[in-house]
């Protein structure tokens, strides 16, 4: 039987040691752009990942990338 996501909130509360998966999003998204053609949108995307994978313990190249 499936079970929804609903029925299991905490699904939502940690997917991966200390981090939500609101978080993680914002990371992976963050990596995406971090590829974008636009030198400083990409510059910015970058830092801004890279210090949310320290402040997480994550490391950037396990981070998967939508793009």
């Amino acid at each position: 039987e499936s079970v929804s996501k609903e029925k299991l909130p905490e699904v939502e509360e940690l997917v991966y040691g200390n981090i939500t998966a609101d978080m993680f999003r914002k990371i992976k998204k963050l990596k995406a752009l971090s590829k974008s053609s636009n030198e400083n949108e990409a510059f910015a995307a970058y830092t801004q990942c890279m210090k949310l994978c320290a402040e997480h313990s994550l490391d950037f190249d396990k981070i998967p990338c939508n793009n």
